[in-house]
């Protein structure tokens, strides 16, 4: 099978993880490149699009007065994933991630009150604002970056497995005084862990808590 369009495949010898890799191609892009293209979408390999305008949409998007872009992504039970955040991570919600990282058991027991409380509160459930707005943060499955990002002084932070680009990247674009905005208009479909579920959970959990406390150190603490 033939493609329409003309795709690059930068093969590595070992596995760099997401975000790593991510800040990899960018790196090679500004190398090898004049300038950069219009947009580059950074997402897992279990996106998939079911709106057949996302592109067109997107082109008409002026990429200077929104230079990052979290489309809406709805997972495979009907849930939107954007907004991630609205506001950053205050004192109550930083010393809730310090317990939940301070043990893989101590995790486990928290996810498990997290899932019955869930449950309990189920009916009472809140429907994520479906409205354009600029928000804190947005989900790391697929982030839209325009060249005004890149331009204006913006870059990736490659230095953690998994899990630390939502942080990293609000963290970033405050730094570089740029905003980060929720477009429900741009649809994506995530098939969510088709690929992590095959990961020992406990691997998983070691490398989310590397990411936290390096973000912590990196961007919280002052």
């Amino acid at each position: 099978m033939t493609s329409k369009i003309k795709i690059t495949i930068f093969p590595n010898k070992k596995n760099l993880f997401y975000w790593p890799a991510a800040k990899k191609i960018v790196s090679i892009i500004r190398e090898s490149s004049k300038k950069f293209p219009d947009w580059i979408l950074i997402c897992n390999n279990d996106i998939t699009f079911s709106d057949k305008f996302f592109f067109k949409y997107l082109k008409s998007i002026n990429s200077k007065r929104y230079p990052i872009i979290g489309p809406d992504i709805l997972n495979d039970v009907g849930n939107h994933l954007n907004p991630f955040m609205l506001k950053p991570l205050n004192i109550i919600q930083k010393i809730y991630w310090k317990f939940y990282f301070s043990s893989y058991i101590i995790s486990k027991i928290l996810l498990i009150i997290k899932k019955t409380m869930k449950s309990i509160l189920i009916k009472n459930k809140k429907i994520k604002s479906q409205k354009k707005q600029i928000v804190y943060s947005v989900h790391g499955s697929g982030i839209l970056f325009s060249s005004h990002f890149f331009n204006s002084g913006g870059w990736l932070d490659g230095n953690f497995d998994l899990y630390g680009e939502e942080l990293s990247v609000s963290e970033i674009a405050k730094k570089v005084s740029t905003p980060i905005t929720y477009f429900p208009d741009l649809k994506i479909n995530h098939h969510e862990h088709s690929i992590t579920k095959l990961i020992n959970k406990k691997l998983l959990y070691e490398k989310s808590r590397q990411s936290y406390f390096y973000i912590e150190a990196k961007y919280f603490k002052k």
